[in-house]
C-alpha cells in the first residue's frame, strides 16, 4: 500500500563535486552584486509530483540504468521571469532528453516542455543590471557533470527548498549492476 501526501516535489539531476563548486562560486559571484534567495545548484528534470514508495522505488530502478550524464555548457542567459531570470544554459542533448522522458513516464507527467538550465539566481531584476552581473563574470566550465537524480521538496521559501532523497547515477552500465547498488 502506497501513502501518498501533499507535499510538492520536482526531480533534480545534481553534479559531481567540480562541477558543483565551480557553479557555486559563479553563484556567489551573482548573488553578491543581485542578492536573492540561496537554493542549491540543480537542473530540473521534471515535477510538481505526490511521492509514494513505488516512485521512489521507481526512480531508484532507473538511477541504477542510469549514466551519468557530461553535459555541455551553452552560455550564461536571462529572461523576465522569477524562476530563470538568470542561468546558465545547458545543451539540450539526446541523453539528458531520454533522461528527462523516461522520468515524466515514471512520474506520468505529460508535461513535453524542457528548457535545460542552472539557475543562478531567481527573482526579478532589470536586463541591463543583469547584462553587467553577467558581462563581469568568468567563463563558464565547458561541461558540467550531473552525476545524481535527487528528490527535492519545494516550499514557498526557496530557503527552505529540500533535497529528501538522492540517487547516485552510474560510471559504466554492467550485468552486476542489476545484483545491487553499484559502490
Amino acid at each position: 500500500m502506497s501513502e501518498k501526501n501533499n507535499n510538492r516535489y520536482s526531480i533534480w539531476g545534481e553534479f559531481d563535486k567540480g562541477s558543483t563548486l565551480a557553479i557555486r562560486q559563479i553563484q556567489e559571484k551573482v548573488n553578491l552584486s543581485l542578492g536573492g534567495p540561496l537554493f542549491k545548484a540543480h537542473l530540473t528534470l521534471s515535477g510538481f509530483f505526490n511521492i509514494d514508495s513505488e516512485i521512489l522505488e521507481d526512480i531508484q530502478r532507473l538511477s541504477l540504468k542510469q549514466k551519468k550524464i557530461l553535459m555541455e555548457t551553452q552560455s550564461y542567459g536571462m529572461k523576465d521571469t522569477f524562476f530563470q531570470s538568470l542561468y546558465i544554459e545547458i545543451e539540450k542533448s539526446k541523453s539528458l532528453t531520454g533522461l528527462k522522458k523516461n522520468l515524466d513516464k515514471v512520474l506520468l507527467n505529460s508535461n513535453g516542455e524542457f528548457f535545460p538550465h542552472i539557475s543562478l539566481f531567481y527573482g526579478l531584476e532589470d536586463e541591463s543590471i543583469k547584462q553587467l552581473v553577467i558581462n563581469k563574470l568568468p567563463a563558464l566550465p565547458k561541461e558540467i557533470l550531473l552525476s545524481k537524480l535527487s528528490i527535492a521538496r519545494i516550499e514557498d521559501d526557496i530557503e527552505a527548498w529540500e533535497v529528501i532523497h538522492s540517487f547516485p547515477l552510474v560510471e559504466n552500465i554492467t550485468v552486476d549492476n542489476s545484483l545491487g547498488r553499484p559502490i
